[in-house]
Parts: C-alpha cells; structure tokens; sequence
C-alpha cells in the first residue's frame, strides 16, 4: 500500500487546532479510506476531520467510510472551519463519559 499523501491545508489545520488548545492525532497516514486527523475537543469527545482542499471530492474509500461511520466525522477545507465544528462540539453540552 502506498503512503497517503497530505492535503496542502492540513499542516494550517493542524496549527490552528494547537493553538487553540486542542489534541489531534494525525492518521492520514493510515489510508484506506480513514480521515486524516482525530481531534478531541475540549469536552472529551473524538471527532474525525477528513481535510480536503476546496472543491476536492472524497475517494469512493472515503465516502464508503463516511456512510458507514456513525459517530462525529467532518469533512474540513480550512482552519477557521475546524475550528468552528470544534467550538460547536465544546459549546454542546455533550461530555465523555467513563
């Protein structure tokens, strides 16, 4: 399998999320049809960011992934859109559980 390569928004993605306070994992390297990036907001939750630069479709992996996947997945193209969805999840009231 070859190496994913990295969309040319993610590196400004990423910088955003840090210094906004938020731990990501980086799984682009993962493939398969995995989102690129795993984010815990500030409540405790995992969100999956897919990153695509703007106009850019999913991978039929991607979208198989996307329709299977029932827990929180966004398809992110800037900083200021991840950091929005972030908000949102810190702002819903919903907490990790133990």
């Amino acid at each position: 399998m070859r190496a994913k390569r990295k969309d040319g928004n993610q590196k400004s993605i990423e910088e955003a999320l840090t210094k906004a306070g938020y731990w990501w994992f980086d799984t682009s390297a993962l493939g398969r049809g995995y989102p690129d990036l795993h984010v815990v907001s500030k409540s405790g939750i995992g969100i999956l960011f897919e990153i695509k630069m703007p106009g850019e479709e999913l991978t039929p992996a991607e979208a198989k992934l996307y329709r299977a996947y029932y827990g929180p997945i966004s398809i992110v193209t800037s900083a200021e859109e991840a950091l929005n969805i972030m908000h949102s999840y810190d702002c819903s009231g919903i907490r990790r559980s133990l």
